[in-house]
This record gives C-alpha cells, sequence and structure tokens, in this order.
C-alpha cells in the first residue's frame, strides 16, 4: 500500500474497529502521526525561539491534534491486530512491560494473514484470485489471437516463406528402407523428426 492510500485508508476508517489493516498502512499512519507530533512540540526550538512562552504555546496544539488522532489511532491498531489473527483487546498489552515489546513486534514486523481470517478478507490480497476461480470466470468467447505470417515470418526468419514452395515439400527420409519416423535416427511415433525435414534438393545434393 502507499502512503496516500494508506493516510486515505486511516481516515476512512476513522470510527471503524472491524477488519483488517496491513503493515504499510499501520506503519504510515504511526510515522505520520509521529512526526507531526515532533513538528508540533519542537517548532520554537527548530526557529531559535525557545523562550518559555513559546515552548509552552504548542501544548495546546499538541492536545487538539491528540484528541483528533486517537481514535484513528486506536482504530488502525485494532484493524492491524485483527490482521495478525489477533483480538483487537491486545491493544491494552501497551501498558504491561515486556509484552508490549511483543505487541510492538505484531504491529510493525509481523506479516499479515495469507487469505481470509477470522476477522475478514485478506486487504492486500483481496482482489487475487485462485487459478481455478480465474478459469470458471473465463469468457468462453475469448480465444488466443494465432501469429499471423508476417509475425511467423520476423520470429523464424531461417524458414524464409511460411507456405512452401512448389516442389519443395518436405518428404520423410527412408532409413534401411523404413522411414525416419522420429528425432532419432529411425525415429519414434508418428512424427517425421528432423531427418523427415529435408527437401528434395537436398537429398539430392548429398548424393
Amino acid at each position: 500500500m502507499t502512503y496516500f492510500a494508506a493516510i486515505s485508508s486511516c481516515l476512512k476508517h476513522y470510527f471503524n474497529f472491524s477488519g483488517r489493516a496491513p503493515r504499510s498502512e499501520y506503519c504510515y499512519w504511526s510515522l505520520t502521526v509521529l512526526l507531526i507530533n515532533i513538528l508540533l512540540g519542537s517548532g520554537p526550538i527548530f526557529t531559535g525561539k525557545s523562550s518559555a512562552s513559546l515552548i509552552v504555546t504548542p501544548i495546546p496544539l499538541l492536545g487538539l491534534f491528540w484528541l483528533l488522532t486517537v481514535l484513528p489511532n486506536l482504530s488502525v491498531m485494532v484493524r492491524r491486530l485483527h490482521d495478525v489473527g489477533k483480538s483487537g483487546w491486545w491493544w491494552m498489552a501497551s501498558a504491561v512491560p515486556f509484552i508490549n515489546f511483543y505487541l510492538l513486534y505484531l504491529l510493525f514486523f509481523k506479516r499479515g494473514t495469507d487469505g481470509p481470517n477470522t476477522y475478514g478478507d485478506d486487504p492486500i490480497g483481496a482482489n487475487m484470485r485462485t487459478p481455478s476461480e480465474l478459469l470458471s470466470t473465463r469468457d468462453p468467447a475469448q480465444t488466443v489471437t494465432p501469429f499471423t505470417d508476417e509475425e511467423l515470418a520476423r520470429l523464424l526468419p531461417q524458414r524464409g516463406s511460411v507456405e512452401p514452395e512448389a516442389g519443395n515439400i518436405p518428404r520423410p527420409l527412408r532409413v534401411s528402407g523404413q522411414a525416419a519416423t522420429g528425432f532419432g535416427r529411425r525415429g519414434v511415433g508418428d512424427n517425421p523428426g528432423f531427418r523427415g525435414f529435408q527437401t528434395t534438393q537436398q537429398r539430392l545434393a548429398r548424393r
């Protein structure tokens, strides 16, 4: 999922605590929220105006931003936990020492469940279909377009013209009184093989 698609998905599912969110969606959203918090809190320091009054000024902005993002933060966390097959209540583990490291692993590093799970379809592969599904939905009217004579001549220039010339039609070659019918010396089956594709002029030139 791209960056803008991830941010758009988080805003779209602002109040949605069901379904699944891929790892990229959670990471992009968390990184964006973190950067905005840093910019709001450190703006006076970056501008060189670090007096006490200017540092206190962004606090209301930080509080407002936190209120605006608390629901989408929780929503995307719950949906990300659903993506790895965990209950959304696992978010409460963030307050438990040591277990919160495992929660971070689930959120940022663990790959989501392939295919549907208890909490919904795969957010990445939801539109992917199996080969059997593709065959069942294929339009019978769709056929493979064969090569034209010009395309064959371009792909196989050594063959020259696609249509054989008169008197130059390949004939099976006889070996020890038997027709060569395959790819070996005598051949196997009914395929004339490589030895069978010799013109009359080529056989006469070898005598």
